[in-house]
């Protein structure tokens, strides 16, 4: 699978809907939006039977191996993609998803909080 490049969004809001790759433990790598005051929140589509996890680590690679650890996603999660300035955080660029099962299934909602 590709990287997905969603740094330019068509319009706000907008919703992004995939499944992680069908091989367990591999990356699926996402492009963000740096546009101000842009929110993401992931739902993971399959919680009652799949786990699905998070890294913002830019180091991580498409279809890569999936790092030891990461952050789980069982209820919608909202993250900030934009500077925050006023205390010193960088922006989020890049974040990559990955499932202990197969063809997790996730959306990506993005919108002004």
């Amino acid at each position: 699978m590709p990287t997905i490049d969603l740094r330019t969004l068509p319009s706000l809001p907008y919703v992004y809907s995939g499944t992680t790759p069908a091989t367990i433990n591999t990356c699926q790598v996402f492009l963000l939006p740096v546009q101000r005051g842009v929110q993401v929140t992931l739902h993971n589509r399959d919680k009652a039977s799949k786990t699905l996890l998070l890294s913002f680590d830019g180091a991580i690679t498409q279809d890569g191996a999936a790092p030891s650890m990461g952050f789980s996603i069982s209820e919608p999660t909202h993250v900030a993609t934009d500077a925050a300035s006023g205390v010193g955080f960088q922006p989020i660029t890049q974040m990559a998803l990955w499932s202990g099962h197969a063809s997790t299934t996730y959306e990506l909602l993005f919108a002004a909080p």
